[in-house]
């Protein structure tokens, strides 16, 4: 039975909760439009959108037209009857052809998009215009502050009430009115005037009777003053009445029934003073109210009751003023709020995926400090937030901060405002660890009790706290790894094994409990660290450069487990999975899809998806371990930066994230990537030679762009329509046919230079999905002309006049080649008989020189020895044949030259005796080579001719070969006077092989040798 109370009891408790967070208003994240960013002046009056989607921003200097990206803007100019008519902008309107009409000072213009000018309209009345609307049949209806004006825009004729046949009309439209609503569904006009709330029939041209009753008009506004006037999507019209005592009301004009709506003029908020300057119905049926010092209020039907949106100094995405001056909603559901002072704020009301939890200085008490640490939802559903000054708790039912610290009034309320942890126990206490030990806070005393090391704590900075589902309290830090003892209320190690104790004594930052009652601990850059307390099983896991499986780094930030049983480890280089089956890691970093590898913060949902908060954004993992899905400012975050500890859960199923702009907390179902924007794209700039080039339309409308053929310089600018995230717009394009592969980009201008002439087909679309670019294309004709020098009718006739001058030079170049040619042959020729005459005159001089010296010496030896005579002789007329019989020849083989050598060496051995030296060494696979006849044997004469002959000091002649060349080496001794030397000898040799050779026959001295190299033939 008792069972049964308590699943009632919770079935209360989270119904009650799930009423209230769906009566909550909604977080808004603003956006920021200002001077700054290019307005010409910070008081917004009224804003519209065209029908090319941009949005025109009067301001009371100077209108503007905003792209997502430039801010342009237009003024009056006394001698340009074509610009605007007056800087003063009361008010902006789009007609139904889509045009632009401006209301300033007493002039109603429109703006011509082809010329780029204005067309004014000159009020006959001395009035100034604050409203503007188009009925169903194309007429215009004015508020001003002469009365109610129509405006023909087909014929430019303005019409006025002053003189209306009907009194009651003349009376209420002649005068004052501040603002109306136009019900064209049924012909009426709801004037806001000074005199009370009015309904003008303009169809029967008759008043309506007032619409509150004297008996219901407690608030006196039934002829008080009415600032603004709307009508919503439920039949309900809304008016702003007063001036001090400022009201909502709202009226129904089939039942008649009336509600007063107070609050607007709370002296406590500033408010004593306020009107309402704007009502305004969305196009989900939403009511917002703009107030001269209330900013931005949100009808909640939920409650029946208005909340309150108000600059708050200390968020930047709060509503930038506190005088709403125009509310406005374009087409993508954007809401564009006209503010005075602060230019122009805007919001999307769809974008409600995250909840941000930050200091404010507009509620009091609110988040101590920016920085969060820790989050925890108790059984009472409030929540605790630990920063870096403190402790905040907040009640969630009430929406109200109560703040835990040290101060000058507390200085021991708690062990230290730097909060690292957070835990609850089971029977209510709450956990606080810090940066200087740890405190126990008891809900039913609202008592705080410090623990220390007179408490056996071991760790003085607490990073990690966990209650397990075994109803313990273990405590991770400086100190390693405690369990907490209720019996003696004092701290223990983990283990009692010594063994297991050892891995304890590090310094644990985070631990988590899996479902198998296991412990998973990150150790400050020491890995991750397995334990199970029952089994007594520990496991060490550590980083591994050489195994891709292991841990992807030893700093581990967090640790949870998904509904399959793998571990997930967030590191400070990237994300790891455990498979605990395998003991093998998977891992992810920024190449795979993360945004960041600094990862923290791991939570799983129903779905089975990670969550993981990094340097650069939230993101998910997909179920099939895909896929990363990230989300960042742009979606709603109050920064892409998060903390690198523990995120929380909730019981209704919630994540809150620590980050350094505070928590953000989010429904993990509800997240998820809107439908991708297929933004209206746009050439939006055309530059020719780094100029705007001037167009007789509007860039929109141009489909072709003629240029000459000097003009090839052009620079093109995109411009894709997206308010709430611009930075995501990827535009593809191509030239065709100059490029015919799309080009991706997130640049807008795109540049070509020196074109060659031709026509050319710009190609190009957008897309915030950069995967999907199945979207619209358009394209626009680019022809630039052609030099004449560069057109065929030029071209041809040169190319056939040069290709026949060519024809010319080619046959006079032809006789000229063969001339010198024939004049070359001739000169080498002559050459070359030349070179055989010296040479032949060389072998004509060897002869009888020679044959003198050998005759001499068998002279001799006749008479000394007469065999050594005969030898002598048979040697002579060897060689004396060998020259005899090569005498025509050009080459002869190694081996006929040094047998023929070696018969003149025997020659000369007869008379130098040991005062020569000669030896020969060539490879027998060279002796089939060819050389010159008769070369050795001018080289060893020459040798004898320049160098002395000494017994003492004989002269050595080396002769060996290699592949390329054969070698005559000598010892350098010269003599100082040497006979017949005509140098000639070895030039004419040289001479000789260059014209049988591509080697040379070269010479030189080294080291007191000389060195012949005659090339092998």
């Amino acid at each position: 039975m008792l069972c049964k109370y308590r699943i009632v009891l919770m079935l209360v408790f989270f119904s009650v909760l799930q009423i209230k967070i769906f009566a909550q208003a909604p977080q808004l994240k603003f956006l920021h439009l200002n001077t700054e960013q290019g307005l010409p002046d910070g008081t917004v009056k009224s804003v519209t959108q065209d029908k090319y989607g941009y949005m025109w921003v009067g301001t009371q200097y100077g209108l503007s037209r905003y792209n997502g990206y430039d801010v342009t803007s237009f003024y009056h100019h006394k001698n340009d009857p074509g610009s605007l008519g007056g800087n003063f902008i009361w008010a902006t309107f789009t007609d139904k052809a889509g045009f632009v009409w401006i209301v300033n000072d007493s002039y109603l213009s429109q703006y011509i998009y082809d010329s780029n000018s204005f067309i004014n309209y000159s009020s006959p009345f001395n009035a100034t215009i604050t409203k503007i609307a188009e009925d169903e049949k194309g007429i215009f209806w004015l508020a001003s502050s002469a009365g109610l004006i129509e405006f023909n825009p087909k014929t430019g004729n303005f019409t006025h009430y002053k003189t209306h046949k009907n009194a009651a009309v003349m009376n209420v439209c002649s005068n004052r009115i501040n603002d109306f609503y136009l019900d064209k569904e049924n012909g009426l006009l709801y004037l806001a005037t000074n005199s009370g709330p009015k309904v003008y029939d303009y169809h029967q041209q008759i008043i309506l009777p007032d619409i509150v009753s004297d008996e219901a008009d407690i608030y006196h506004i039934k002829n008080n003053l009415i600032t603004a006037v709307t009508k919503d999507k439920n039949g309900f019209v809304w008016f702003g009445c007063g001036f001090t005592n400022t009201v909502v009301v709202k009226w129904h004009p089939a039942t008649k029934r009336i509600k007063y709506y107070t609050g607007f003029s709370n002296s406590n908020m500033g408010w004593k003073e306020n009107r309402i300057f704007y009502l305004f119905s969305d196009q989900d049926g939403k009511v917002w109210v703009g107030g001269f010092t209330s900013a931005l209020s949100l009808y909640l039907p939920e409650k029946d009751s208005f909340f309150h949106y108000r600059n708050d100094a200390l968020l930047k995405s709060s509503i930038a003023g506190t005088c709403v001056t125009n509310i406005y909603q374009s087409r993508s559901g954007m809401i564009w709020i006209g503010l005075e002072g602060y230019g122009l704020d805007r919001f999307n009301p769809a974008n409600k995926m995250f909840t941000s939890y930050q200091p404010s200085a507009v509620i009091q008490p609110s988040l101590l400090h920016d920085w969060g640490r820790a989050a925890l939802q108790d059984r009472r559903g409030n929540l605790w937030f630990g920063t870096s000054k403190g402790i905040s708790l907040y009640d969630s039912a009430k929406g109200t901060y109560t703040n835990y610290y040290n101060d000058e009034k507390n200085p021991s309320l708690l062990s230290f405002n730097s909060i690292r942890s957070l835990a609850e126990d089971k029977t209510g206490n709450i956990w606080i660890g810090t940066g200087s030990w740890l405190n126990r806070f008891d809900p039913l005393t609202k008592k705080i009790k410090i623990f220390n090391n007179a408490d056996s704590l071991k760790s003085y900075f607490v990073w990690a706290l966990l209650s397990t589902s075994r109803d313990e309290l273990y405590v991770g830090g400086t100190g390693g790894l405690q369990i907490f003892d209720k019996k003696t209320q004092l701290f223990k190690d983990a283990a009692d094994d010594t063994l297991i104790n050892k891995n304890f004594k590090k310094n644990i930052r985070n631990i988590f409990e899996d479902s198998k009652q296991g412990l998973w601990m990150g150790v400050y850059k020491r890995g991750l660290l397995y334990y199970h307390p029952q089994r007594k099983v520990i496991k060490h896991y550590l980083h591994d450069e050489a195994d891709a499986n292991s841990l992807c780094n030893d700093f581990v930030t967090s640790v949870i487990e998904d509904q399959k049983g793998v571990i997930w480890i967030a590191t400070h280089d990237g994300l790891s999975s455990l498979d605990t089956s395998t003991q093998k890691f998977r891992n992810f970093s920024t190449d795979d899809g993360l945004p960041s590898n600094k990862t923290a913060a791991l939570r799983v949902d129903d779905a089975n998806r990670i969550w993981i908060g990094t340097g650069n954004g939230l993101c998910m993992l997909d179920p099939g371990r895909k896929f990363f899905s990230i989300f960042n400012r742009s979606d709603g975050l109050s920064t892409n930066d998060f903390n690198d500890q523990q995120a929380a859960s909730t019981r209704d199923g919630r994540f809150i994230y620590p980050t350094y702009r505070g928590f953000i907390a989010f429904y993990p179902e509800n997240v998820q990537h809107t439908k991708p924007v297929v933004p209206l794209v746009y050439i939006s700039g055309f530059k020719v030679l780094n100029k705007d080039f001037l167009l007789d339309k509007n860039m929109e409308e141009i489909k072709r762009i003629d240029l000459a053929y000097h003009q090839n310089f052009l620079s093109i600018e995109l411009t894709g329509l997206n308010y709430e995230n611009p930075e995501k717009i990827y535009y593809a394009y191509k030239l065709a046919p100059f490029n015919e592969e799309w080009i991706i980009t997130q640049q807008r201008n795109i540049n070509y230079t020196n074109l060659p002439g031709g026509t050319y087909r710009f190609v190009y679309k957008a897309t915030t999905d950069p995967s999907d670019w199945n979207v619209p294309e358009h394209e626009i004709t680019i022809y630039v002309s052609t030099v004449f020098y560069r057109t065929a009718w030029f071209v041809i006739p040169v190319i056939i006049l040069l290709a026949f001058l060519l024809y010319l030079l080619y046959k006079y170049r032809l006789r000229q080649t063969r001339n010198v040619h024939r004049l070359q042959l001739q000169a080498t020729r002559l050459e070359k008989d030349k070179t055989e005459i010296q040479y032949q005159n060389l072998i004509n001089q060897f002869n009888p020189h020679f044959l003198f010296n050998s005759l001499t010496s068998l002279n001799s030896l006749i008479y000394e020895n007469r065999e050594l005579a005969s030898d002598f002789l048979e040697q002579l007329s060897a060689v004396y044949r060998y020259l005899l019989t090569h005498k025509e020849t050009q080459l002869v083989s190694v081996q006929a030259e040094t047998d023929f050598v070696k018969h003149y060496i025997s020659l000369l051995k007869t008379r130098f005796e040991n005062g020569l030296k000669i030896n020969i060494s060539i490879p027998p696979e060279l002796m089939q080579r060819k050389i010159v006849p008769v070369t050795l044997q001018l080289l060893i004469e020459n040798a004898l001719k320049h160098n002395m002959i000494d017994e003492s000091a004989p002269l050595s002649i080396t002769v060996f070969a290699d592949a390329q060349y054969l070698y005559v080496t000598n010892n350098i001794q010269k003599k100082a006077f040497v006979e017949n030397s005509n140098r000639k000898g070895l030039h004419s040799l040289q001479t000789l092989y260059k014209y049988l050779s591509s080697l040379a026959l070269t010479t030189e001295q080294v080291g007191g040798k000389f060195i012949v190299r005659v090339p092998l033939l």
